[in-house]
């Protein structure tokens, strides 16, 4: 679990040794690789490269986006730059794909939901014009029992997102700029993480490297697992040809060991913080859930049919309004979720008891019936 004084605490050391948090964490650190590095590794066992090549990892996941040059000789991997945009990331052409589909939601309902939340989980779920051209949209009960459905094609998603795609390729010339090496000078161009499934992505990539063929022969979502494997195989101990002695070379600059030991007392200090958090996560999970059950129920034709008019519309008035009060006290404290969660049972639980305990009772009413003695007539 990531504690988030501790995210604050990285985020104030970016280009430190990663290792150093490591430490943070109270874990045995041995050796630290960035991803791109670790895709190269994946890559260069899998050519067995023998002379030296120039690589750059282009390195797209949805949260975020590195470019490196890597020059791999035999067994050692140096790295001469690696560039990344904190601010540019698979996310981002989400985003505007959500925010296009809330646009078409209000111009057709007059609703705008820009701030639910539970809504714009849910359209995140829905993303595919990575492998088809055009894609449908279906959201039974979108918003206020409203559906929501539509379709978008690929054409359409790469005009919203053209000035984002043509944004990936600043950092491949600062990368090149910072090595002082012309693209031309580009052996290989790997490609890793999900984005770079995105066919307008390799389009504007090959284009500037001049129709440069991409090298797409290690599967993006392991390359990096891959790579890291090969290394704890190597220490270890492994001396198998496919795990070879492999040299790192990037100097990065450390921590000292006092301000480590600081970070590892303020995170010891935050740990009881961050445990109420969780609670407090929890506590609003189990509010929310509980909500969604009971309406569920109400509308479940075999429960609704059983329950009076009266206990329907009551349930479905504290549902309603229990809902909107989470949604509007996103940051209330741990009791109070759980005060609102004994509110809410204290009316719904009665009521579903008693309509299970009358299906009970008409269950063992029939099987006594059922179970009577039989009478024959005999004519």
């Amino acid at each position: 679990m990531v504690l988030t004084k501790m995210k604050e605490t990285a985020e104030a050391y970016l280009g430190k040794r990663v290792s150093d948090a490591g430490v943070i964490a109270a874990l045995k650190i041995l050796r630290i690789i960035n991803e791109p590095t670790a895709a190269a590794i994946a890559y260069g066992l899998d050519k067995r490269i023998t002379s030296e090549k120039n690589v750059l990892i282009f390195d797209l996941g949805g949260g975020t986006f590195d470019v490196s040059i890597i020059v791999i000789d035999n067994d050692v991997f140096e790295v001469k730059s690696t560039v990344g945009d904190t601010h540019l990331s698979g996310e981002d052409f989400d985003s505007r794909m959500v925010t296009r589909f809330l646009q078409e939601f209000k111009r057709k309902t007059n609703k705008d939901i820009s701030q639910n939340s539970r809504a714009l989980r849910r359209l995140l779920q829905h993303r595919t014009l990575s492998t088809s051209a055009e894609t449908t949209i279906e959201i039974d009960a979108f918003h206020k029992g409203i559906d929501f459905h539509t379709s978008t094609t690929r054409g359409r998603f790469e005009k919203l997102c053209v000035d984002l795609f043509r944004a990936k390729l600043e950092p491949v010339e600062n990368s090149l700029r910072d090595t002082r090496m012309d693209k031309s000078k580009i052996d290989e161009i790997v490609l890793v993480g999900g984005s770079k499934r995105i066919p307008k992505v390799k389009i504007l990539l090959q284009n500037f490297f001049n129709e440069k063929e991409l090298n797409k022969s290690i599967n993006p979502d392991e390359a990096v697992a891959y790579g890291a494997a090969v290394q704890a195989a190597i220490l270890k101990g492994d001396k198998s040809e496919e795990a070879k002695d492999i040299q790192i070379r990037n100097d990065q600059n450390r921590l000292s060991s006092e301000e480590i030991e600081r970070m590892v007392k303020d995170a010891e200090k935050y740990k009881k913080e961050d445990q109420t958090q969780q609670e407090h996560i929890l506590a609003r999970n189990s509010l929310e859930s509980y909500c969604f059950n009971m309406k569920n129920s109400i509308h479940d034709d075999k429960i609704s049919s059983k329950l009076s008019t009266s206990d329907k519309t009551k349930m479905n008035e504290v549902i309603e309004s229990t809902l909107k009060w989470i949604e509007t006290n996103q940051l209330a404290e741990k009791d109070e979720f759980e005060h609102k969660l004994k509110e809410i049972e204290k009316l719904c639980s009665p009521i579903m008891t008693k309509l299970y305990s009358n299906e009970q009772f008409a269950e063992r009413t029939s099987k006594s019936h059922s179970n009577g003695p039989t009478i024959e007539e005999f004519d």
